[in-house]
Formats: C-alpha cells, sequence, structure tokens
C-alpha cells in the first residue's frame, strides 16, 4: 500500500518513512540493473527529530549529483543508519550532539573487529553527514579532528587465479550444467567480464566486425562502455 502511495502521489512524499527508487528520475548509468535498489526506509531511527534529518540528508544524497552512483548512496546510508541506531541506544539527539559522543561512538566502534579501511570509511561518511548537519543549522558546531582517529590500511593482494587442472575440470563438467550457466561461466571465463555484466548481457551486446567478434559492456562503476574482443576458443564451444 505504502509503495503504491508513494509512488502515485502528486507529489514526493519526503515524510514518508519508505522510498522507492522507481519515484525518482535517475540518470542512466546511476543504478546498477545488476543490483538494483528497490526503496531505502528509515522506520529503525526511533528519534523523530534524527529521524528527520536523517531523511534530509539522503534527499541530499540522491539530488547532489547526476554522477553519484546509488550504490554510494546506500552504503552511506547504511553507515549514518547504523550510528543514529546508536544515538537512539544512547538517547543522543543530533541537535545536541559534541566531540565527546562521536568520541564514544568510535570508542564502541573499536571495540568490533572490523577492518581499518572499513572503519575509515565509516569515520569518514559520519563526518560528512555532521558537516552537512552543521552547514544547514541541525547540529552545534564544535572541534573535530578525524585525521587522529583513522587507522593505517595496507593494501592487500587477493590472488584470484585459479589453477589450470581447476579449470580443466570445470569445462569437462560443463555439458551437464544447464544452458543459462553454461553461458555464464563461458563468458566470465573467457572474456573475463565481472558476474554483475555478465547478468546485464542483451541480445545486440556481441556484434562482428569482420571476421572479428565482440562484446560492448556498460560498467556501471565506470560509467563508460567497453568492447572486448571475444576469443576464438569461444566460438568453437
Amino acid at each position: 500500500t505504502r509503495k503504491f502511495l508513494f509512488l502515485n502521489a502528486r507529489e514526493t512524499m519526503w515524510d514518508a518513512n519508505a522510498w522507492y527508487m522507481e519515484r525518482f528520475n535517475l540518470q542512466e548509468g546511476r543504478m546498477n540493473p545488476a543490483r538494483p535498489i528497490i526503496c531505502i526506509t528509515f522506520e529503525d531511527v526511533l528519534d523523530p527529530d534524527n529521524r528527520k534529518v536523517f531523511k534530509d540528508y539522503m534527499k541530499y544524497l540522491i539530488g547532489i549529483s547526476q554522477r553519484t552512483s546509488m550504490q554510494v548512496v546506500r552504503c552511506k546510508y547504511y553507515e549514518i543508519q547504523t550510528f543514529l541506531k546508536y544515538c537512539d541506544e544512547k538517547n543522543v539527539k543530533l541537535g545536541e550532539i559534541g566531540a565527546t559522543d562521536l568520541e564514544r561512538y568510535i570508542n564502541a566502534l573499536n571495540e568490533i573487529d572490523i577492518e581499518a579501511s572499513y572503519f575509515n570509511r565509516q569515520m569518514m561518511d559520519i563526518c560528512s553527514f555532521i558537516k552537512y548537519l552543521q552547514a544547514k543549522g541541525n547540529a552545534p558546531e564544535f572541534m573535530f579532528h578525524l585525521n587522529y582517529y583513522l587507522k593505517k590500511t595496507v593494501t592487500k593482494h587477493n590472488d584470484r587465479s585459479v589453477p589450470e587442472d581447476k579449470e580443466r575440470k570445470v569445462l569437462e563438467a560443463l555439458g551437464a550444467a544447464p544452458e543459462n550457466l553454461r553461458l555464464m561461466f563461458l563468458n566470465l571465463w573467457g572474456i573475463g567480464l565481472r558476474v554483475s555484466e555478465v547478468c546485464v548481457i542483451k541480445g545486440d551486446s556481441f556484434i562482428w566486425d569482420g571476421n572479428d567478434g565482440w562484446i560492448r559492456i556498460y560498467q556501471n562503476k565506470m560509467k563508460s562502455e567497453k568492447r572486448v574482443p571475444v576469443p576464438e576458443t569461444l566460438y568453437e564451444l
């Protein structure tokens, strides 16, 4: 019922506790069709004043830039939602928040075993949220040195290579798999596409340029189309 009301209202119901993305005229490329965002909800934030400014900030994020992907917006949404749930537990109102409250939240996060890069991202998203509130006059001004709390990160290399003997076993057993799974695997294995890219291949994605086969894929992450040559081995398979 609330989806119908939100989508069919004459004006956008920004006070609603569930926003359905179908309502918004999002520029092509902002939403990954392989991982669509149906709606975002606000009912988990109990304090009505905190919930109101949360909605204002999400409205700002959705409309701030037509190049900001909805996946990025959703990540920020989850970080802020977690922070506001903490505020509910500690009876912290954003209109009265101070540096001490943020430091207590940071100490609570430090007690959780999470990666340094994820911790830093949470801190940056929360501080951006607080700065927005301060600029709008919805939070008091106070000094907070974010760099003091950021953790040192070490870049790791993830070896995703697959041994040739395992590749051979998969290819030998591929004939027993359903046709759609066979085609998905061959596109992943032979062309090097992402899983999300394979899930949104269209009928006109494969093209011929003379005697050479190509596939055209729109990359939501890069906001551009890429062309990849199709190996001749795939013709035979």
